[in-house]
């Protein structure tokens, strides 16, 4: 690798941008055929890596031990196919997944399970020790492998910059397979994200200042070149008396990108100012197709074979070096302490506390999720509770008509385990059934039941995905607010996943139980958690994670021993003092930061 020209840290800064085209068929032909040529070098890579795999399995397996212990690993997978093989057409006979007739097949895929584990666990041993005594000839195998995807990339007709792309994710993703990832995959389809880069080499570009506005300066922002360029903003951008409105409105420019020879004109605000004195190091145009999602208040049409229009979202990410700045000094030395976990306030009134968190000179305040985030999270569960019903009557009525003329043999094997499969599998079949005779009458039932699982799937995904985003705002603009008050925040050093956990086999009504899953998956604390990390050293805030042990059941006043009683909001000491549970935490907590020295 070269070596940096500057030893500065280094930044991505991400824009969300438009571009004239709606999907990647609109894209210039060029443009496309850059994306085509990208994904054939891959599909080349895959099938060099595959070889290799083999080649690879056939040194391994000439060494008797391994040889055996394949065998066996084989032999251990056949029969727990034979065994799930019984116990499916066992509950197809009983017609019902519960039985006590299926126990025995069940314990039976659980030994056949176990000894695929010991068989797999002995194989990957007998491996290592193969790899050991044939490292030489590895070594000339990985060494060819590297020669052969060095060939590909050099005769590969595109860019420079993006052989280098394709090249370097192979390898992550190869990086990954050593830590237990997928191996790479061919990629057949049409395109559904392509990433076009341009570098700059010899320590990239300068960025121009952000003092020219448009008028008088009408070149680009930074440097001249034609590969990227954006027009310069005006300087009311960054004057901070203006409403963010107005800033983000000063903020828009226009640019273009060029790609394969062609140039794409885009619009982008930017909303995220880049320091004076930067260089660029490379600029990244990434397009992702996505699912086209409704929401409640822009249904889209309930038939699923009604064709929709192919949504793309665009961005540009840009790697700059930024010139080193001073540790920020906070300018109080206030602490405050933060004690996690949601409770639930009002479940009519959507109220739930996420936070509870004080300092030694004010009273504890509550952070509260806001109620839109949680009404909306519920209307997604009810989507999909909904979305499960349709499934449900789509399998009933599978069941009971006969479909003697089928002929594809997925879809009959489909059919004979109706009563076991799982539901997106059903949805699946339905609309191969469908699809099998297009123009049948009989499945105008299945074509409605189609479309209006799809409706709630997709309305669901637009506003999970708009109320996901509303809530990491929420976070993020709460933990600015609290590192700008404290010079030290103390968190629990909590295991998040924990909270919402209680005794299912002891209570299985457990209303605590049966809603805490929900609201954990609601709040999301360790999104907050991560937010407030990520934002304290910009204000040069410190936070300090403590042993959460015995805060919420010592009391703050007395320090007598409180029976812990989690449903009840207010707890009650043996000396008499009544204090909310978690205020009880957050006064705790602010005497173990007393010890802290700032």
């Amino acid at each position: 690798m070269r070596k940096r020209i500057r030893d500065w840290p280094i930044t991505v800064y991400q824009y969300g941008i438009r571009l004239p085209f709606q999907s990647f068929k609109d894209l210039p032909l060029p443009v496309q055929q850059e994306a085509d040529h990208m994904q054939a070098l891959w599909n080349q890579m895959v099938d060099v890596f595959d070889a290799y795999l083999k080649d690879k399995d056939t040194i391994l397996t000439s060494v008797p031990d391994v040889a055996q212990a394949q065998a066996q690993l084989n032999q251990a997978v056949q029969t727990l196919q034979e065994a799930r093989s019984k116990l499916m057409k066992a509950r197809q006979a009983l017609r019902t997944k519960h039985h006590e007739q299926l126990l025995p097949l069940q314990d039976e895929i659980k030994r056949s399970r176990q000894l695929m584990n010991e068989n797999a666990g002995r194989l990957k041993d007998m491996k290592a020790l193969a790899r050991s005594s044939r490292t030489t000839q590895l070594r000339e195998l990985t060494q060819r492998l590297n020669t052969q995807l060095t060939r590909l990339k050099s005769t590969c007709p595109i860019s420079w910059t993006h052989k280098d792309i394709v090249l370097e994710r192979f390898y992550q993703t190869l990086k990954r397979l050593k830590g237990g990832g997928g191996a790479p995959k061919r990629r057949t389809q049409e395109p559904d994200h392509v990433h076009f880069v341009q570098r700059y080499t010899g320590g990239g570009i300068p960025f121009e200042s952000w003092c020219h506005g448009r008028e008088s300066s009408p070149y680009p922002v930074f440097g001249k070149s034609k590969r990227f360029n954006l027009v310069s903003i005006s300087s009311e951008s960054m004057n901070g008396e203006l409403s963010q409105n107005t800033r983000r409105r000063h903020s828009r420019t226009t640019g273009e990108f060029e790609v394969n020879g062609t140039t794409l004109p885009l619009t982008l605000t930017l909303h995220r100012p880049i320091p004076s004195g930067s260089y660029v190091k490379s600029v990244a145009l990434i397009g992702t197709r996505s699912v086209q999602a409704g929401s409640r208040h822009h249904p889209l049409p309930s038939s699923s074979l009604t064709p929709l229009p192919e949504q793309w979202s665009w961005q540009i990410n840009m790697v700059v070096e930024t010139p080193p700045q001073p540790a920020p000094v906070h300018n109080t030395r206030k602490t405050i302490a933060i004690d996690l976990g949601f409770r639930v306030l009002n479940r009519e009134l959507h109220q739930v506390r996420i936070a509870e968190y004080g300092s030694s000179d004010t009273n504890s305040q509550s952070i509260i999720l806001p109620s839109n985030i949680l009404q909306s999270l519920k209307h997604c569960r009810d989507l999909q509770a909904e979305a499960d019903s349709t499934i449900e009557a789509m399998r009933q009525i599978i069941q009971r008509r006969p479909w003697s003329d089928i002929s594809e043999n997925h879809i009959h094997d489909s059919l004979q385990q109706i009563h076991a499969i799982q539901g997106p599998r059903v949805l699946r079949l339905a609309r191969a059934l469908v699809d099998t005779c297009p123009h049948d009458e009989r499945h105008s039932d299945l074509c409605l039941m189609i479309g209006l699982v799809s409706k709630h799937q997709r309305e669901q995904a637009g506003l999970r995905r708009h109320t996901l985003g509303h809530r990491l705002w929420f976070y993020r603009n709460t933990a600015h607010h609290l590192c700008r008050q404290a010079s030290l925040i103390i968190l629990e050093d909590l295991d998040l996943r924990s909270l919402a956990q209680n005794k299912a086999e002891e209570d299985p009504q457990d209303p605590a139980l049966i809603h805490g899953q929900f609201y954990r998956q609601c709040t999301g604390l360790s999104e907050f958690v991560a937010a407030l990390k990520m934002i304290a050293p910009k204000h040069g805030t410190t936070i300090r994670m403590v042993n959460p042990a015995h805060t919420t059941t010592t009391c703050a006043q007395c320090g007598a021993v409180i029976q812990a009683n989690f449903q009840e909001l207010a707890v009650t000491c043996p000396n008499g003092h009544t204090i909310d549970q978690d205020r009880n935490a957050v006064r705790n907590l602010l005497q173990q930061g007393e010890l802290v020295e700032l």
